[in-house]
């Protein structure tokens, strides 16, 4: 394979066998000297922070992080081990209550009766 920052051939020794620079100093040289003409390079797409696909990723990525223990549910008071976290707001994402799923989809529904009745 050949390197694309100095043009010489080297062997590919990387599991999934797509290096296409020899070691990094050429792979440094090569960004430099094509900044800004790069045909590679795709960048990610600009996501509205106000997106609430966004929060909820978010908010479940802060609490898979939160080193607390699960709880009790915070309604019915039934300890289970695999309890759900629900936020009232993902923007603060470390405010989590615990409740079990039957609660968590009372807790839902309810939501979704209260957004019928307002529209």
């Amino acid at each position: 394979m050949k390197c694309k920052g100095c043009d010489i051939e080297f062997v590919d020794d990387s599991p999934k066998k797509n290096k296409k620079y020899c070691n990094h100093k050429c792979m440094v040289k090569w960004n430099n000297a094509n900044r800004g003409i790069r045909t590679d390079y795709k960048p990610r797409p600009r996501v509205s922070i106000l997106d609430p696909a966004l929060f909820k990723q978010r908010a479940h990525d802060a609490v898979r992080k939160i080193k607390h223990l699960r709880t009790s549910c915070e309604i019915c008071g039934e300890y289970r081990t695999l309890s759900h976290g629900h936020h009232q707001d993902y923007e603060k994402r470390k405010e989590v209550n615990w409740l079990c799923q039957s609660c968590h989809e009372r807790v839902h529904s309810a939501v979704k009766q209260i957004l019928k009745i307002v529209a």
